[in-house]
């Protein structure tokens, strides 16, 4: 009876181990791989995205994104904190050397007071040519005073608190670093995109004069044809219509570039009610880098 016990027990263990066991299911890639990737003979003309804006080849694009970037005032901001974190910066790296000191003091003085000798001690001095100052009623004296100093100190970093200072204001400094290009980066997208919308609004302005140009004639046309008989009021009321729509749709285009106009001269530190839209003989909207 004990010996059926355990052998059940074992098996029962057995059993137990076997289901622990992971179960290996062989995987067999149908995939064929190339020996090389079709796209690297693609990528090996590696285009300089430093100044991506001038792939359009349109000098006024380029110009206006090169003022912006210079004259900016996200931009101005952005970098006068990077100064300022980079003199912080500087301070910090400077306290973990020996400072050194000079000083220096120029002076120089003039008095006059009456003479208390009497006249047998100033006819004694007489003889003497040194003396020669102390024979008048008063006595002039000049001097000159100079004072100069050199100091230097030195504190040890035992404990790293220094130094741990200075890593913390280069590593501030080298965020304002990626802020400022950040900040340059954000400008230029800026500047492009209105650029490119303004340009955009300029054909549609120029679409959308020569429909109420054709609509004007028309309304003329109909209403010469409805004074001689030939049309009713109801094409004429239906023709201005259509002009009061074209211009009312011409209005809305032209407010839409006024307002990529303006923020253009903001991006660029322009006034925008005395900036304008240079012309520009290159079509960004159908030549794509």
């Amino acid at each position: 009876m004990k010996f059926n016990q355990i052998h059940l027990l074992c098996i029962a263990a057995a059993l137990a181990l076997a289901a622990c066991k992971n179960t290996e299911v062989p995987l067999n890639s149908q995939v064929e791989l190339p020996e090389t990737f079709t796209q690297d003979a693609a990528a090996k003309g590696d285009a300089d995205i430093g100044a991506w804006w001038q792939q359009w080849n349109d000098p006024v694009l380029s110009g206006l994104i090169a003022q912006g970037l210079a004259q900016g005032h996200d931009v101005k901001i952005a970098v006068s904190r990077l100064n300022e974190a980079r003199a912080v910066a500087g301070v910090a790296r400077a306290d973990l050397g020996p400072t050194v000191g000079l000083s220096g003091k120029v002076g120089a003085n003039y008095s006059k007071m009456d003479n208390p000798l009497d006249s047998n001690a100033r006819a004694l001095l007489s003889r003497y040519p040194q003396a020669s100052s102390l024979n008048g009623d008063t006595i002039e004296s000049t001097g000159t005073s100079m004072y100069g100093g050199l100091t230097a100190s030195w504190e040890p970093d035992i404990f790293g608190k220094k130094r741990s200072d200075a890593d913390a204001a280069r590593y501030a400094a080298l965020g304002q670093q990626e802020l400022a290009y950040g900040a340059q980066m954000l400008v230029a997208g800026d500047i492009a995109d209105n650029y490119f919308k303004a340009r955009a609004a300029q054909g549609r302005l120029k679409t959308a004069d020569q429909t109420v140009a054709t609509l004007r004639r028309m309304v003329r046309y109909i209403e010469g044809r409805f004074k001689a008989g030939h049309v009713s009021g109801y094409e004429v009321n239906e023709a201005k219509v259509q002009l009061t729509a074209a211009e009312a749709k011409r209005a809305t285009i032209g407010a839409e570039y006024a307002a990529y106009v303006r923020s253009i001269a903001v991006l660029t530190g322009n006034v925008p009610q005395t900036f304008t839209l240079p012309e520009s003989s290159a079509d960004v909207l159908a030549r794509q880098p």
